[in-house]
């Protein structure tokens, strides 16, 4: 069996409340370094091999702390960059909703549901090629992880169905795991939200 921890980035300082998305800086806070922290507490006996990361400041920085904790490598891959939505990238960020059915979202060419999925499963069919029968741990962004961890559970994302209809959206620091079974997708659980 391999099994990923599906991590989402500790909270980040965002003053002006903007919808950060690929946008340099917005560094962890005090208390997304704090939430990492227990994170790290948590995967300290799960023998954790590697941690893949996606790029973006906020992720490094939460894999730094894992790594610097758990004593292992981070691999850092696009594949777990969050969304690309030059329309939405800047704005307020409590006034979005539904991102992938805005207006400002598809008129900018802002990347499909499909295509998210597609680049997550890339990564993680890299990870049980390389890692099978290991644990791995996976720190990226809230939709991306959603995107991956609803379309592996059998559930329709579309035009019609948003991401927040099937499940509670995961937090900061929020972690999910996933077992597979021959590289096979077998089961799922959050693990603290």
């Amino acid at each position: 069996m391999t099994t990923i921890y599906f991590i989402r980035h500790g909270e980040y300082e965002n003053p002006f409340n903007l919808l950060p998305l690929r946008m340099k800086g917005f560094p962890l806070s005090q208390l997304g370094k704090d939430q990492i922290k227990g994170v790290g507490n948590f995967l300290k006996d799960k023998n954790i091999s590697v941690i893949y990361s996606s790029p973006i400041l906020r992720t490094r920085q939460s894999a730094q702390i894992l790594s610097n904790m758990l004593g292992i490598q981070i691999y850092f891959s696009k594949s777990l960059i969050e969304v690309n939505s030059p329309g939405l990238q800047g704005k307020d960020k409590f006034m979005i909703k539904d991102t992938f059915k805005l207006p400002l979202h598809i008129q900018a060419h802002g990347e499909t549901i499909e295509h998210i999925y597609l680049r997550m499963n890339r990564i993680v069919s890299k990870i049980l090629r390389e890692h099978s029968h290991s644990s791995v741990a996976v720190v990226s962004h809230g939709d991306p992880l959603m995107i991956y961890t609803l379309k592996i559970s059998g559930k329709t994302i579309d035009g019609n169905h948003a991401i927040t209809d099937y499940d509670t959206y995961i937090p900061k620091s929020g972690m999910t795991k996933i077992d597979y079974v021959k590289g096979q997708f077998h089961d799922i659980s959050k693990i603290n939200y």
